[in-house]
């Protein structure tokens, strides 16, 4: 099957862009609480879509917490998340 390759976008598709980029920046920065149980049943779904195996699904109160319970536990989970999050966590925790 031939790929379409595209040159460029419309004026309702590059509309349509400004519009998502919006929705979803709203979304990042939301400081509302998260359905943990959607959460969890989308990540479910998405893991099983992938054939992957499904995580311990892990939720805290805060970026702080979540760093606090990385020095509490220091587990396998912990050493992971440890060396993807610390750094960026912290350095945002610290500049507010």
């Amino acid at each position: 099957m031939e790929q379409l390759k595209i040159d460029r976008l419309t004026p309702e598709q590059e509309v349509q862009i400004l519009v998502h980029q919006q929705r979803w920046q709203q979304i990042v920065l939301s400081t509302e609480r998260v359905n943990r149980q959607k959460a969890i049943e989308t990540m479910r779904v998405t893991y099983a879509v992938l054939g992957e195996r499904e995580p311990e699904f892990i939720f805290f109160d805060s970026p702080y917490s979540a760093l606090e319970s990385i020095n509490i536990r220091k587990t396998h989970l912990g050493r992971k998340i440890e060396k993807k999050l610390r750094k960026p966590l912290q350095e945002q925790l610290e500049s507010q």
